[in-house]
């Protein structure tokens, strides 16, 4: 891995010149992810500025959003991820029946996030 990012910033403007020579050729992924290892990496990007906290799946992430469509989307994304169960607690609260012809017992969890000085905002 790169000691720093100047040359996917030198990349990611290259690509903008492209697309602004392009105006039709709108693309259809929006994000960019950057995976960390550690919590206290995700706490020192927390500490940048105000940071949206999304969570997918098996994943926690600080969301930095960028621009916006004229339906008030943002248009892009940055998200910094780490598995969740590094920033989490992934507490038991029991079991649930899961209606079906094969009727299935599966546990139930729920990911309780402290707040870490993660964020500025929410």
């Amino acid at each position: 891995m790169a000691e720093n990012n100047s040359e996917y910033v030198r990349a990611l403007r290259a690509l903008a010149d492209f697309l602004e020579a392009r105006p039709t050729l709108v693309p259809a992924t929006n994000g960019f992810n950057v995976m960390l290892d550690t919590k206290e990496e995700l706490i020192e990007h927390a500490k940048t500025g105000s940071w949206k906290k999304e969570w997918f799946d098996e994943w926690f992430a600080l969301r930095q959003e960028f621009g916006q469509d004229e339906f008030g989307r943002k248009i892009l994304y940055l998200d910094v991820n780490l598995p969740r169960e590094q920033v989490c607690r992934k507490v038991f609260l029991g079991k649930r029946t899961i209606p079906a012809r094969d009727e299935q017992v599966v546990d139930e969890f729920e990911w309780q996030c402290d707040d870490l000085v993660l964020t500025n905002k929410d």
